[in-house]
């Protein structure tokens, strides 16, 4: 990209990425940075293109997205009808999956990743300055889309690696639950505990060895922040430059006020409002299946034992 573009003479989109397996609990921390002022949490852009412009899923704020005041006013005059979701969809798949990881870390030149990244430098630009935001929260977790995001020139990106014990993690993909995005009913997807396995380890393998001796990388234990959600934000914010910040979401030590969020995609919990409470679910202790959790245990252990989950029920 060349100086004269001007997405790359503009000052950086300061972009708090979180990285790591689904069902980590990625969705009610996102929900609680979304209360800070100055920050806003849109979900997983990632997902923007499909579920959001194409499947017209539901926002955060409760309405389908292209009726949603915020994504229909900011697509149509970011966009226009210049870019076809379709079209994005295809370069998003053809530059940012896993398998393209070596080509994106090496910065090998690509046409079709320029031509995806630079219109979504826009609406994350767009998203900033239409909400009045200094730091975009994207829950996406998908690495290489992270590590394309950070070497684009219109990008500030810091990384919040978030894990969660692999066995939870395992019961949670296994559960049934309705996504409550589209305008019927439609189960989240399953995984059995070998795939959810192998993504958890494959994710989280990625993120720790693109980013763990970063100064931009920071690991959080989904638990830490159950058990510390005031304490584990304030490390969370002060990590993505906000040395301050305003904490009276809080009303309580584990209890939030949540309004209405703009969120793209994510889990179901994203649609909560009012008060909510932080707490511990351990419920996959007593539900997990012997079985489920002998392959996890098996699949994860290298891990699980460096995030300091072994011994744990």
């Amino acid at each position: 990209m060349t100086s004269s573009d001007p997405i790359s003479t503009t000052i950086p989109i300061r972009v708090l990425y979180i990285v790591g397996s689904g069902r980590s609990g990625s969705t009610i921390i996102a929900n609680v940075l979304d209360q800070i002022p100055g920050t806003v949490s849109p979900g997983e852009l990632y997902y923007l293109w499909d579920r959001g412009l194409i499947g017209n899923d539901r926002c955060g704020c409760g309405k389908a997205l292209r009726s949603c005041e915020l994504w229909s006013t900011l697509i149509a005059d970011t966009l226009g009808s210049d870019e076809d979701p379709s079209a994005m969809v295809r370069r998003r798949n053809t530059t940012v999956r896993t398998r393209h990881l070596v080509r994106v870390f090496f910065g090998r030149r690509n046409r079709q990743l320029r031509a995806f990244l630079d219109p979504t430098a826009r609406v994350y630009r767009a998203l900033s300055e239409r909400t009045n935001s200094t730091l975009i929260v994207d829950s996406s977790k998908v690495p290489v889309y992270g590590l394309a995001l950070a070497k684009h020139p219109a990008f500030d990106v810091r990384f919040l690696h978030l894990v969660r014990d692999p066995r939870a993690v395992a019961y949670s993909w296994q559960r049934k639950k309705d996504s409550l995005a589209g305008n019927t009913k439609r189960l989240m997807t399953q995984h059995s505990a070998t795939k959810s396995s192998l993504m958890w380890t494959g994710w989280n393998g990625i993120a720790q060895l693109l980013w763990g001796r970063s100064h931009r990388y920071l690991r959080i234990r989904y638990e830490d922040f159950v058990a510390a959600p005031q304490e584990t934000c304030i490390e969370i914010l002060r990590h993505a430059g906000n040395p301050d910040p305003d904490l009276s979401v809080f009303t309580d030590a584990t209890t939030v006020h949540l309004e209405p969020s703009h969120s793209v995609s994510g889990n179901p919990a994203r649609f909560s409002t009012g008060n909510v409470s932080i707490k511990s679910d351990s419920e996959w202790t007593e539900k997990l299946a012997r079985n489920s959790r002998i392959v996890t245990v098996a699949l994860t252990w290298p891990l699980l034992l460096w995030y300091r989950y072994w011994g744990r029920s």
